[in-house]
């Protein structure tokens, strides 16, 4: 329990998770559908990469350094944007997309969700936005669920130090 993320820290990241699923519905129904959400840069290139990017800093701040590698992935996949450097843009879409479900599938804390997003995959082939939408949802809810988690832990500690506290 002596590693629980601060309560900032958490807010921050409770906010980014609603940012995240919010953001990944909106575009679709304010812009259209579109076949991937990198062509939603096209519509308004300052807040696709300010919005991406502010996701990222929610993967960072993560207590698990897993996800490091997924964050760092989306602010290349924000700062490099699909029609001008397509190399970097895709190849930090693939690894954001891999690193998130590895670091998912490790998680023991929050539990099935890598091998969900694993099971997805196929989408892929089939309809890029939709697996796009399906992954984004899927990590989204991954860090809903633990930063819920870690807010209950947080008020357990709080109690159990005010009951040794009342002990003492």
């Amino acid at each position: 329990m002596k590693n629980v993320p601060s309560k900032f820290n958490l807010s921050t990241r409770l906010i980014l998770v609603i940012l995240g699923i919010v953001s990944i519905i909106l575009l679709p129904i304010v812009f259209g559908w579109e076949e991937s959400y990198s062509q939603y840069y096209k519509y308004m290139p300052i807040g696709f990469t300010a919005i991406f990017s502010t996701l990222s800093i929610g993967l960072y701040i993560h207590t698990n350094n897993e996800w490091k590698i997924s964050a760092l992935a989306l602010i290349c996949l924000s700062i490099f944007d699909m029609y001008r450097f397509p190399v970097i843009h895709y190849s930090s879409a693939v690894f954001f997309f891999i690193f998130a479900t590895y670091a998912m599938w490790n998680d023991k804390r929050v539990s099935g969700f890598g091998k969900f997003s694993l099971a997805i995959y196929p989408i892929f082939f089939i309809n890029l936005l939709i697996f796009e939408m399906l992954e984004v949802l899927i990590i989204c809810t991954f860090h809903l669920i633990y930063v819920l988690k870690m807010f209950n832990v947080k008020e357990e500690k709080k109690i159990i130090e005010e009951v040794l506290e009342e002990d003492i």
